[in-house]
């Protein structure tokens, strides 16, 4: 039974008592939101996703939705094949190509190839993959969507060129012990390393895609003061800050390219890190941005958010 037709029983079984279906509304942005349908009956139940515009329901049985800014959704639709779709405002939808098997913060990826290196303990792996800005183009080059009656034209299948990235692969991160010096504190500036000597021009990139506390070398950790998010207790510290230093950012900046961040008092973190050849330094952190001291006590300024970081162990799906 297809999707449509299953989806006309569910509607007549409903009518006559046998089922009831309840919705609830997440908003996306944009005047996009996904309606989830639970179903339930005699038989077990089920939940439905429905991609919407304002009150238009422009697909259906939808998984993995993303909100791309200013006004663009990336999705997967749920049918035998798994097909990716995009749309843009009130556009018509386009149907990206078959290779592209995974949809992520930063857009959509398809396969990869491995090649083991020497070690025997890791392998190097190429990613195919289409960058966001190009289908976001093709998305607002489309025309105006059109729904008769329920009826909407079938989505335009676009050829996009594969562009690669090749991931190096390094082996996982040790975990850094956290030590809790001065309990929890305010923090008052909102900046990151605000005394810091910034070289303004100069960066850095990495390369050699390690995370930050292979990067830095960093031993152990002294958290000074955090940011009242964090208040319930050390684990929640914890979770943020191995997430954090499992990340592997793409540049670093000897200068501060980030303007103040008012969230600093809640999701803020100050403290000092134990480097490998036994210096110290300062470190702080404001969500997805930190500041750090190498082991020459220069500090870096960089950015962990999705599109500044090479793509981590979360990105592993089958060839």
């Amino acid at each position: 039974m297809t999707f449509r037709l299953l989806a006309l029983a569910i509607a007549a079984l409903s009518a006559s008592g046998c089922f009831s279906v309840t919705s609830t509304t997440t908003p996306l942005g944009g005047g996009w939101s996904v309606e989830t349908q639970r179903v339930s009956g005699s038989e077990p139940g089920y939940l439905k996703k429905r991609l919407r515009r304002g009150s238009t329901v422009v697909d259906d049985w939808v998984q993995h939705v993303q909100f791309f800014p200013p006004d663009c959704v990336l999705y997967q639709v749920n049918t035998d094949d798994l097909p990716v779709r995009a749309v843009c405002g009130n556009r018509a939808r386009i149907q990206l190509p078959s290779w592209i098997i995974e949809v992520r913060e930063d857009g959509p990826w398809g396969g990869y190839k491995e090649t083991p290196r020497a070690d025997g303990r890791t392998t190097n792996e190429r990613w195919s993959r289409i960058p966001m800005e190009r289908v976001i183009a093709a998305a607002q080059a489309r025309w105006r969507f059109l729904s008769i009656l329920g009826w909407s034209p079938a989505p335009s299948i676009q050829d996009f060129e594969r562009t690669y990235i090749d991931l190096i692969g390094n082996p996982p991160p040790p975990d850094v012990p956290l030590n809790f010096k001065k309990g929890w504190q305010n923090l008052e500036s909102n900046r990151l390393c605000a005394g810091g000597e910034q070289t303004p021009g100069i960066g850095a990139t990495n390369d050699e895609q390690l995370a930050v506390s292979q990067l830095f070398e960093i031993t152990t950790i002294d958290v000074w003061s955090i940011g009242s998010d964090f208040e319930h207790g050390p684990s929640n510290l914890e979770k943020y800050m191995r997430g954090q230093l499992a990340r592997k950012p793409r540049r670093l900046f000897r200068f501060n390219p980030f303007e103040p961040d008012h969230r600093k008092p809640r999701i803020g973190v100050n403290g000092s890190i134990n480097l490998a050849n036994g210096r110290s330094g300062v470190f702080e952190a404001i969500g997805r941005q930190m500041c750090m001291a190498d082991s020459k006590g220069q500090i870096w300024w960089f950015s962990l958010a999705t599109d500044n970081v090479w793509p981590g162990p979360e990105l592993r799906s089958p060839p």
